[in-house]
């Protein structure tokens, strides 16, 4: 059975979900908070992270997509940093 769960770094500004019996090792979503932003670090689910934000309340400007090259990022309608 897989099950969610969150932890944060020793400063809170990290958290990485991860899913219990997954063998892959690694956690499907990477999310940092850096100042008044949401960085999208890693996210390996088949919608995007960034839909299920969005429906919570945050704002595409409040949402970077790290895991892309800063050049593509001020194309995509989210934040660039």
């Amino acid at each position: 059975m897989l099950s969610q769960h969150k932890s944060r770094d020793r400063q809170g500004g990290s958290a990485p979900l991860c899913k219990s019996g997954d063998l892959t090792g690694r956690a499907p979503i990477h999310i940092s908070l850096i100042g008044d932003k949401v960085w999208i670090q890693f996210d390996d689910t088949e919608e995007g992270i960034a839909t299920d934000l969005m429906t919570a309340g945050v704002s595409r400007e409040d949402i970077v997509l790290g895991f892309r090259h800063p050049k593509i990022r001020r194309h995509n309608g989210f934040a660039v940093a």
